[in-house]
């Protein structure tokens, strides 16, 4: 199994394939908010169907546009896409080329895109650029669209470059030492 940060594959109950059919999920994030957001409906869905069915799920990075062809893979047999980022982002054009292309060759019926979009306000209920993107191409193939909304934070960092700059020159000093004069392990009176 391939692994890097921004792609994984997760499989759930792999161990008892007979259990039930394979549910297939994939989720397409912007950012770590956007993620965070993903994940919590994602531990809501597998909470409700990880008895019932194997459960295998992607996670793809939206800003990274290497590796498509398994990104293509996946949206071809994922059951339930998610699209995870903020309301007033766009879609990389590789990633709705992947989409586009993914969904019209799609090997099963049915299905549904989720649009987990994060806003400032929460109450504003208008239907973004994004939204309506994803809403035409998720009905376009034949799946069924739901829409979400997340609160994103417009608080600025509490910290600066400066401050992360001025920890670290702190820090390695601290932690070559530690790295470089190893004490060696108290055995505790244990013999073998």
């Amino acid at each position: 199994m391939k692994s890097t940060l921004d792609e994984f594959d997760i499989s759930l109950d792999t161990t008892s394939a007979g259990r039930g059919p394979q549910f297939r999920v994939l989720i397409l994030c912007e950012n770590y908010a956007a993620r965070d957001q993903a994940m919590r409906h994602y531990k809501h869905l597998t909470e409700q169907i990880e008895m019932e069915c194997v459960l295998e799920t992607f996670f793809w990075d939206l800003k990274q546009a290497s590796a498509l062809e398994s990104l293509l893979e996946a949206i071809m047999t994922a059951n339930l896409i998610f699209v995870a980022g903020g309301d007033g982002s766009e879609l990389p054009v590789e990633v709705q080329s992947a989409l586009d292309v993914g969904l019209s060759m799609r090997r099963m019926e049915g299905g549904a895109l989720v649009a987990l979009l994060g806003r400032a306000d929460v109450q504003d209920r208008t239907a973004s650029a994004l939204h309506s993107q994803l809403e035409e191409t998720g009905r376009g193939a034949g799946l069924d669209f739901f829409p979400g909304v997340f609160a994103l934070s417009v608080r600025e960092p509490d910290w600066t470059f400066e401050s992360l700059h001025d920890r670290a020159e702190r820090m390695t000093p601290t932690l070559a030492r530690s790295l470089h004069n190893r004490v060696a392990p108290i055995d505790y009176g244990i013999t073998e």
